[in-house]
């Protein structure tokens, strides 16, 4: 978080010398419902329903997201799309 006694930087970008980046955690919320690749079904062009849990750190490439499947199991997974639109009752 920024400091104003540190001329409006963070800690980690005063003791590391680089602006931190965490534009992978502005993919979605939370549990978050998303849309994803699901590697066994590589043929079809249908995207699977999942849960976003958070950035995968040390797994994959980056942008590399953890999905909670519909059967409950966890996957990485890097193809991953936040849905946005919500449903007005």
């Amino acid at each position: 978080m920024a400091c104003p006694t540190l001329d409006w930087r963070s800690l980690l970008e005063v003791l590391r010398g680089d602006t931190p980046d965490c534009s992978e955690f502005l993919q979605s919320d939370f549990y978050g419902w998303v849309k994803y690749k699901d590697p066994k079904q590589m043929l079809e062009d249908d995207l699977a329903l999942g849960h976003w849990l958070g950035v995968a750190h040390d797994v994959g490439q980056a942008m590399t997201y953890w999905i909670l499947k519909s059967n409950g199991y966890v996957i990485a997974q890097s193809s991953v799309q936040p849905i946005t639109q919500r449903i007005m009752e």
